[in-house]
């Protein structure tokens, strides 16, 4: 009798599991088909509300951010957008030590990890950038972001494990379009932003897009010694594309780009130094007293109302240059879409730390650990 009880209850708990697995698929099927019971996205326009029903039928969580937020934001990059993606965060201590987490799942720190994925990676027109770093500079022409939370690995590859960013840029026009707007603010603060885009002569079937960008601001931290600034940004960059669609069965997108940042980075203000215990005892061996022993006077500790530093012959510079092609393909033929996407990027950081001759402690002189990260990329798909 214990033994057919035993059965009774599995089969009874079976069946509940069965009919609960059926109300789910049920509940999804709803869901798919009634776009406003989307919870992950936000409808607030026709292009949002495109967006959000296409990821009705994928079982992932997604944050869009559209053409119109962009623009009502003027929303330039990545670390802008993140205001209306709370669970995207970047954790960043140069140029170099970047790193971005989804949901806090990615990268642990900020500290360059060469050869290690950081866990969230960086799309742009489908385009996988091989390092964090490669997203310093503005992007032109933004026309959406799609920040897709948990693991992704058939969105983007086996190490999207905190999830993807995807990036997307408006598509050549043919309406002939010009822009440009200069910005100016505290510190010296200068933006341009430029672009035109139109049919080449006069096409139907060929369409050019260019955009320039570039923005200079002097640092927030500056040398009472030699008047250097610290933490300054100097960045510029152009993007071109060509659009061609011979026939409505055939369009191909082609995308040549490059960007520089330059920034003399990595000077911290320390605001304190601990003399004493809790208890009030004095700590023998603090910083003041090892300064004294190499002859360093420092400078008071006023750093959140001065922001002054007296280092002198330190020239902490990092230079990153991002460069890469795409063409992006796309043909239908009996009801189905061949797609192919080949491209090449690559990653150079170059940078020149020099030693602060102000203190006479011969630790480090020079370091110069440049790296450089290539991706060559080819994807084909089929789809109905």
């Amino acid at each position: 009798m214990k033994v057919r009880k035993t059965r009774n209850a599995v089969v009874g708990n079976t069946l509940t599991m069965m009919l609960a697995v059926f109300s789910s698929f049920e509940a999804v099927a709803q869901t798919a088909a009634d776009p406003a019971t989307v919870a992950d996205v936000v409808v607030t326009s026709t292009t949002s509300e495109k967006q959000a029903t296409a990821l009705q039928s994928e079982p992932v969580a997604a944050t869009i951010i559209t053409q119109d937020q962009i623009r009502a934001l003027q929303i330039d990059n990545l670390d802008q957008a993140k205001k209306l993606a709370p669970s995207l965060t970047a954790k960043r201590t140069s140029i170099q030590n970047l790193t971005y987490n989804i949901r806090g799942v990615g990268n642990a720190d900020a500290t360059a990890l060469l050869g290690i994925f950081g866990g969230v990676p960086i799309y742009v027109d489908g385009v996988y950038l091989p390092r964090p770093g490669a997203w310093t500079t503005d992007l032109p022409d933004l026309f959406g972001i799609q920040v897709l939370k948990g693991p992704q690995s058939t969105h983007g590859g086996w190490d999207s494990t905190g999830g993807a960013v995807q990036v997307g840029t408006a598509l050549p026009s043919f309406a002939q379009e010009s822009k440009l707007a200069l910005s100016y603010g505290s510190y010296n603060h200068v933006q341009l932003k430029g672009s035109v885009t139109g049919p080449i002569d006069g096409s139907d079937k060929a369409a050019f897009r260019v955009a320039i960008y570039g923005t200079d601001r002097d640092g927030y931290i500056q040398s009472v010694n030699s008047g250097t600034r610290y933490n300054d940004w100097r960045d510029k960059g152009v993007r071109a594309q060509l659009l061609l669609q011979p026939d409505n069965d055939l369009t191909a997108r082609l995308i040549v780009d490059y960007s520089q940042a330059d920034t003399n980075c990595c000077v911290f203000l320390p605001n304190a130094a601990v003399t004493q215990y809790a208890n009030g005892a004095a700590l023998v061996n603090n910083f003041f007293v090892r300064a004294a022993r190499v002859g360093y006077a420092p400078l008071s500790f006023d750093a959140l109302s001065r922001y002054n530093t007296d280092l002198t012959g330190a020239y902490p510079s990092e230079r990153v240059e991002n460069y890469g092609a795409s063409i992006d393909v796309h043909y239908n033929m009996n009801g189905y879409t061949l797609s192919s996407l080949t491209a090449f990027r690559q990653y150079d950081y170059h940078p020149h730390w020099f030693n602060n001759t102000q203190i006479n402690v011969d630790t480090d002189r020079a370091a110069n650990p440049q790296n450089t990260a290539r991706s060559l990329q080819q994807e084909v798909k089929i789809s109905t």
